[in-house]
């Protein structure tokens, strides 16, 4: 008898067609039945996603979507629907450029496709001491420490394509954060930030995308991989959706994706435990496959709002969110178990290793 997971980058690659844009040749909209007939997150994730399954992602006609919709003056990127984001708060408008920012130049990097502009909001952060204030002071580590883990990794990953587009000197900064990160790590869990606003599982996404972004794109292991490990397994049972049915990506992603790496790099620390991890939760996750072919981001539907947009109704439908992240969790709990994996790495959400 064949796993659910066998052929599983056929039924996504069947897939993947359904949600073309009808009215915008090379775009995508993040689901079938989705409120937007294209948006740039929709369609930075289609082009991760097929570079996943190996199939062609240079699309002219997305990489001229992208360039429209890239402010000059920060280098991020907006949806054509910004509108409907609260124009009293600046600061939602700053966040959402600075995600769609980090999606599209993940993409853009692994293309080898230059943005039309650098990303020079970071600009004023160059100068000694600037960038390391600005992670103090700026980043909520006490607050929200999942905010502070998305900024760093969306901030590096900007960098990164500024260093290797516009200017090799870039490349400084990254250490710099590094750095920082070395200064700040909390030696009890492993991980950043503080644990009483968003639990653990606050300190394991977090985690995720700043060592994904900093560390694990490098292959240059943060210290304390062991208490890392220890503090994302305690999560695990804390969590409370790792059962059959239920689940939202972040979770599975965020976890799966620390817990292999951590296994590389600690050489085999309570492999065991991992290795018991991703066998009860790899068979779970048929539970949340839908009958299209590929994956929703929660366990009820499509994801209702991503970066701070509404974005479907929540049917019972696939998702482009749902479809990478569980793809890439997939991956990494097979690698772990030694199983052979059909697919790559996600570029946006994964680990180019």
């Amino acid at each position: 008898m064949s796993a659910w997971w066998e052929g599983l980058e056929q039924r996504v690659a069947a897939w993947l067609p359904a949600v073309q844009s009808q009215q915008h040749a090379g775009c995508y909209r993040l689901a079938r039945e989705a409120f937007h007939p294209r948006s740039i997150d929709a369609t930075s994730l289609a082009l991760d996603l097929r570079l996943m399954l190996g199939q062609p992602a240079a699309l002219p006609g997305a990489l001229d979507f992208f360039d429209s919709c890239q402010d000059p003056v920060t280098g991020f990127y907006h949806e054509p629907h910004r509108e409907e984001l609260d124009a009293s708060v600046p600061r939602i408008h700053e966040m959402s450029g600075t995600y769609f920012g980090y999606q599209v130049g993940a993409v853009l990097l692994a293309l080898g496709r230059a943005p039309r502009h650098p990303f020079a909001f970071y600009e004023a952060l160059r100068p000694s001491g600037r960038l390391e204030r600005y992670m103090a002071e700026n980043m909520p580590w006490d607050r929200a420490p999942m905010g502070a883990g998305n900024m760093c990794d969306h901030g590096a990953t900007m960098m990164r394509a500024n260093a290797r587009f516009f200017d090799s000197a870039w490349s400084e900064m990254l250490q710099r954060m590094r750095d920082w990160l070395d200064a700040h790590q909390n030696p009890a869990t492993g991980l950043w930030g503080s644990e009483a606003p968003q639990g653990k599982n606050g300190l394991v996404q977090a985690g995720y995308h700043l060592m994904r972004g900093l560390h694990f794109h490098d292959d240059a292991p943060p210290a304390r991989c062991e208490r890392i490990t220890d503090t994302t397994l305690a999560s695990l049972q804390e969590c409370g959706v790792f059962q059959d049915g239920q689940g939202e990506g972040c979770h599975d992603m965020d976890h799966f994706v620390v817990l292999e790496r951590m296994l590389r790099y600690t050489n085999g620390y309570r492999e065991a435990d991992i290795r018991a991890a991703c066998e009860r939760r790899l068979h779970q996750l048929r539970h949340l496959h839908r009958e299209d072919g590929a994956f929703s981001f929660e366990s009820r539907g499509s994801i209702t709002n991503h970066n701070r947009h509404e974005v479907t109704a929540g049917l019972a439908q696939s998702d482009l969110v749902g479809t990478v992240f569980f793809m890439e969790t997939l991956l990494r709990q097979l690698r772990v178990l030694g199983l052979p994996v059909a697919w790559r790495s996600s570029v946006t959400h994964g680990v180019p290793h």
